[in-house]
């Protein structure tokens, strides 16, 4: 691992100027499903108004993300019931369709965020992850507290390294008190160990400026951490839902198993 040298901003755009906010932040969200999806081997395919897994999706993640608001997405959901099929898990990405005669539970409701690029970022203390050794590191911080963890298979492949996107160590001196990942404009998978948590996200938003210059940054979150990112900038840009079925009572029956599940991408 070594230190974050700025990268030139090359063809980067500005994401503000596209003018759904909510549908490019659905979008960015999708590409990150698909990266990790490839990277655990799982089939997937991706429409106009929605993307699907043809597997066993990744822990905390859904079957189906919708890329379009509207009533559009659900003919998707119900062309799979008629085929006998049992959609297990759904984001809706503009919490607009209602799952309820499917079977699914509303599992939490978040905000998408948006924050504009700043050229007037502080410098970050940051370092990339850069080799397998210290994924495994970043992804235990990232773990941390999740009494599951170890029943399962890593969450993020070393395969994620090669692609354009940023694992990024968030350090108070040389230690790690926060982590996030960056795949292009979208932030996610944030976690904090240690420090003020108002300027480790401050750190998230300045590793984004330099990893990625000239974008503007996008996500979701909801509780506190979505609490943190208003504090630092970030505004909502709409409201997405995570409906599903099997999972839900595994969270009631095992509330403290995930940390509730706070890693649901």
């Amino acid at each position: 691992m070594r230190s974050v040298e700025e990268r030139p901003a090359g063809g980067s755009v500005h994401t503000g100027a596209v003018g759904n906010l909510s549908e490019l932040a659905a979008r960015n969200n999708a590409g990150w499903y698909s990266a990790m999806f490839e990277a655990h081997g799982v089939p997937f395919t991706q429409k106009d108004t929605f993307w699907r897994a043809l597997g066993s999706p990744p822990r905390f993640h859904s079957w189906r993300v919708t890329l379009q608001a509207g009533d559009a997405p659900l003919a998707d959901v119900i062309a799979l019931r008629e085929g006998g099929a049992r959609p297990v898990g759904v984001k809706d990405s503009f919490d607009a369709l209602d799952l309820g005669p499917f079977g699914l539970e509303t599992l939490f409701v978040a905000e998408w965020i948006h924050r504009p690029f700043s050229p007037r970022e502080p410098q970050p203390n940051i370092r990339r992850v850069e080799t397998d050794a210290d994924l495994l590191a970043w992804e235990a911080g990232w773990a941390e507290g999740d009494a599951e963890a170890p029943n399962h298979p890593r969450q993020f492949p070393a395969s994620l390294l090669e692609r354009d996107m940023a694992f990024v160590e968030i350090l108070d001196g040389s230690t790690r008190v926060g982590g996030c990942v960056l795949n292009l404009v979208g932030l996610s998978n944030t976690y904090v160990l240690g420090g003020e948590p108002t300027l480790v996200w401050r750190d998230f938003v300045a590793a984004a400026a330099l990893l990625f210059p000239d974008r503007d940054v996008v996500g979701y979150e909801r509780g506190r951490d979505l609490e943190l990112a208003e504090a630092v900038g970030f505004k909502s840009a709409g409201r997405l839902r995570v409906d599903t079925r099997q999972y839900r009572r595994q969270v009631d029956a095992r509330p403290d198993a995930c940390k509730n599940n706070e890693h649901w991408r």
